[in-house]
């Protein structure tokens, strides 16, 4: 008995071994793929993104997949690996859009230059990061000099779920809701109360962070 159940141990480690795949992205083609999209085009539920320094001119679009999209800040703790890892959508797009049940934790980057600026959704929400009807946790992430016409770091919208933990997210505007952070039509926040985070001189109809129909915990 103690054989069988060794053995069905080992091929369930080996199942999520082949399932769970970990993506390498770098701008000078040293690693997988030089596009922090296409790793995503790529990746199944379950996988790991891990993306090298590097200043990276695109959207990323995440729709309907549980991904994780990380520096290599994750592994040594090195701030200048958040510094030099950069979302930069050059004014062109929104720097992440997570969609449609999408499960994402984004660790590690900075990103800024984004802007939600357009007639339909989701680009006139979130400069930084929109989040609709998906679930996301950011950790370690700078957000910052981003624009929209409805909140400019981080929109979180149709019931969705953030979770935020030893962020940065600073010096965003907007022309409506929040500067910082926006939440709107039954989405739920959630701050760390251990890894804190810093949200500051933002500027829309709310400075920092605005709440619509949502819930928030303790944010102080």
């Amino acid at each position: 008995m103690k054989k069988l159940l060794l053995v069905l141990f080992i091929i369930l480690i080996v199942r999520v071994a082949i399932r769970a795949n970990t993506i390498t992205v770098s701008l000078d083609g040293s690693q997988d793929l030089t596009s922090i999209q296409l790793a995503v085009d790529c990746a199944a539920d379950g996988d790991t993104i891990l993306v090298h320094p590097g200043r990276y001119l695109e959207h990323v679009d995440i729709v309907d997949k549980s991904i994780t999209v990380m520096s290599l800040y994750e592994f040594t703790g090195n701030p200048s690996d958040i510094s030099n890892t950069i979302i930069d959508p050059n004014f062109q797009s929104n720097g992440f859009r997570v969609d449609e049940g999408a499960d994402v934790s984004i660790n590690g980057f900075l990103i800024e230059n984004g802007v939600g600026w357009g007639n339909s959704h989701p680009y006139i929400y979130g400069g930084g990061i929109s989040v609709f009807g998906s679930s996301i946790c950011i950790s370690n992430c700078v957000i910052q000099k981003c624009t929209s016409i409805n909140t400019g770091g981080i929109g979180v919208y149709n019931e969705s779920f953030a979770e935020f933990s030893s962020n940065i997210i600073r010096d965003n505007r907007a022309l409506h809701q929040g500067g910082g952070i926006g939440a709107s039509y039954g989405s739920t926040l959630y701050f760390d109360p251990d890894n804190l985070n810093s949200v500051y001189n933002n500027y829309g109809d709310v400075q920092d962070i605005y709440l619509f129909n949502s819930t928030s915990n303790n944010i102080a």
